[in-house]
């Protein structure tokens, strides 16, 4: 598996899911697209970040397993002086995205909410997901 076909796979999963959701109507900026959150209005950024890869098995080559390990960042910003109240059903459905999710070869744990911070004039939450995905290298 690449690390384009990754994205496809996240990025596709969470678009699924986002139009099905209540919060459909919700702008989306996607991984490395120009996106700017709009000060009126709840947007949301996701970013994959790419971290560490291991080799975890060994063998011939073209049959040793790699495994990459990364995040999936998922940035709400809400118009600031609403409370955390407007953020927290976005978290909670994003999260619900990836929990313990397994889709097209990629692996996800458990998201958390990382922080919440006031950036005038937004509040701004972000969800990270732990993943992993794994592919042959000789």
């Amino acid at each position: 598996m690449s690390a384009e076909t990754e994205r496809q796979a996240i990025e596709g999963r969470f678009k699924t899911l986002w139009a099905a959701s209540a919060y459909a109507a919700l702008k989306v900026g996607y991984d490395g697209h120009k996106f700017e959150f709009i000060a009126s209005q709840t947007s949301v950024r996701l970013t994959i970040a790419d971290g560490e890869a291991s080799q975890i098995s060994f063998g011939n080559p073209g049959t040793n397993l790699i495994r990459h390990v990364g995040m999936i960042f998922c940035q709400i910003a809400a118009p600031g002086g609403a409370g955390t109240a407007a953020v927290r059903p976005i978290e909670d459905a994003i999260m619900g995205f990836f929990r313990n999710q397994t889709f097209g070869g990629v692996r996800c744990r458990v998201p958390y909410i990382m922080n919440r911070d006031q950036e005038p004039p937004f509040l701004v939450s972000t969800v990270a997901c732990p993943f992993e995905r794994d592919e042959y290298n000789g």
